[in-house]
C-alpha cells in the first residue's frame, strides 16, 4: 500500500512538472487596443475563459484605467489558446486621462517584464461593428503611434457585435469588406480582419475564428516593444547589486589534524660487561716468598640505562583562519528584489507624483 501510495505521488509530480514545461512552452503575450466601448474587456474575458476578470463597461467611457494582464485558464487545443498565454488588456483610445500614449507602452512594457516575455505574440485592434462608422483608419494611426510602424504585421483587426443591426441597413459583410480594404492599404492581411460576436456565438467558436486570423508569435516571430532588452540587462545589473549587498564575510577558524614525526629521547636498557670478583694473587716468587703480586677479576654482565633517539609520529589538532562568504539571503530572494526595482522605476516614470492609490491599482 505505502509503495502505491509513492508511485501516485511520483506520477502527480511529474505530471506537474510537465503541466508546467507546457505553461512555459505555449506562454506568450498578446495586447488589446481599440477605442472605448469597442469590447476588449469583454473579448479578453472570454479569451481568458475568467468570466469578470476584466470590468466591462457600457461603451460610453472606458472601465479599464491601466494595462492589465490576465491570463488563459482554459485548456489548450490546436484552436485556442493554452494555459499561460497573457492577454493584456489596454484603456480605451483617447480615453486614457493623464496617461499618453508612452505611459501605455511603458506600462504594457512592465507586463511583460514581471511575466518573463521579451515580445508581443500579436496586438489584436478591436473595434465596435455596430456603429455607422468603424473609424478603422484613425485606430490604425493611434496604434501606430503607440507602438511604432513597425507593429501592422503583428496586427489583427476584430470588429465585435457582428450581428448588430446598423443604421442605414449596412450589412456585416460591407463592414467587413471596407475594414479589409482599409487595413491592406494600411499595409495588413485582409484575412487578419475578423468579425464575432461574443455575446451570442459559442465560445469554442468564437475563439477558433479568431485564433486563425492571429499572427504567430512564435521564436523570433513576435513584436518586440522598444526598450523591452534594456529591461532584463538592467534586471542582471541590480541582480549582481543585490548579490553584493546581501553578501557577507566572516572568518572561521576551522579545525584540522596534523601528522608529523619528532625525535624523541629515551632511556633504553643496555647490556655491558664487568670486571667482578677481583683478588690478588702472587704472580712471582723467590725462595718462598711472593715478590710480586698481580690482580685477577672476573668477567660479569649486567644491563645498564642509556639514552637513545627515537623517531615517533605525532596526531595534533590545529585551527585555520578560513573566510566564508555566505548570502543573507536566497538568490531567489535576490532576483525578485531586483525585479520589483526595475518595475518600479517603470512605474515611477509613469506616476511620478500623482495620487499612490493609481499607483497601487497596479
Amino acid at each position: 500500500m505505502r509503495r502505491l501510495l509513492l508511485q501516485l505521488q511520483a506520477i502527480l509530480l511529474l505530471a506537474l512538472l510537465l503541466f508546467a514545461a507546457v505553461v512555459k512552452a505555449h506562454q506568450q503575450a498578446y495586447l488589446l487596443v481599440g477605442p472605448s466601448g469597442a469590447g476588449k474587456s469583454t473579448l479578453t474575458n472570454l479569451l481568458t475563459g475568467g468570466s469578470g476578470a476584466s470590468p466591462e463597461g457600457d461603451g460610453a467611457h472606458s472601465v479599464t484605467k491601466l494595462p492589465v494582464a490576465f491570463t488563459v485558464q482554459s485548456p489548450c487545443t490546436r484552436s485556442s489558446f493554452c494555459p499561460g498565454t497573457l492577454i493584456i488588456d489596454t484603456p480605451g483610445f483617447w480615453d486614457t486621462g493623464d496617461l499618453s500614449a508612452d505611459d501605455i507602452v511603458t506600462l504594457v512594457r512592465s507586463e511583460l517584464f514581471k511575466h518573463q516575455l521579451s515580445s508581443l505574440a500579436g496586438v489584436l485592434l478591436v473595434l465596435d461593428g455596430s456603429g455607422p462608422r468603424l473609424q478603422l483608419a484613425n485606430a490604425l494611426q493611434s496604434t501606430l503611434a503607440m507602438l511604432g510602424p513597425g507593429v501592422i504585421p503583428h496586427v489583427t483587426v476584430v470588429i465585435t457585435k457582428a450581428d448588430s443591426v446598423r443604421p442605414g441597413g449596412v450589412t456585416a459583410d460591407e463592414v467587413l469588406k471596407h475594414a479589409q480594404q482599409v487595413f491592406v492599404a494600411a499595409g495588413g492581411e485582409a484575412h487578419r480582419v475578423v468579425m464575432i460576436d461574443s455575446k451570442t456565438r459559442p465560445r469554442a467558436t468564437t475563439i477558433e475564428a479568431l485564433f486563425e486570423a492571429l499572427p504567430r508569435g512564435g521564436a523570433g516571430g513576435g513584436y518586440t516593444l522598444a526598450g523591452i532588452d534594456d529591461l532584463a540587462r538592467k534586471e542582471e545589473q541590480y541582480f549582481a547589486d543585490e548579490l553584493k549587498a546581501n553578501t557577507v564575510t566572516r572568518t572561521e577558524q576551522v579545525p584540522r589534524v596534523e601528522t608529523r614525526t619528532v625525535a624523541k629521547t629515551v632511556m633504553a636498557n643496555v647490556a655491558f660487561t664487568y670486571e667482578c670478583n677481583c683478588q690478588k694473587v702472587c704472580a712471582k716468587r723467590a725462595l718462598g716468598i711472593c715478590i710480586k703480586k698481580k690482580r685477577v677479576c672476573g668477567s660479569c654482565a649486567g644491563t645498564r640505562q642509556e639514552p637513545r633517539q627515537q623517531s615517533e609520529v605525532v596526531h595534533e589538532t590545529v585551527y585555520d583562519a578560513k573566510t566564508i562568504t555566505e548570502l543573507v539571503n536566497s538568490k531567489e530572494y535576490c532576483r525578485q528584489k531586483a525585479k520589483r526595482r526595475v518595475l518600479d522605476e517603470l512605474h515611477r516614470a509613469v506616476f511620478g507624483k500623482r495620487p499612490t492609490t493609481t499607483h497601487q491599482e497596479l
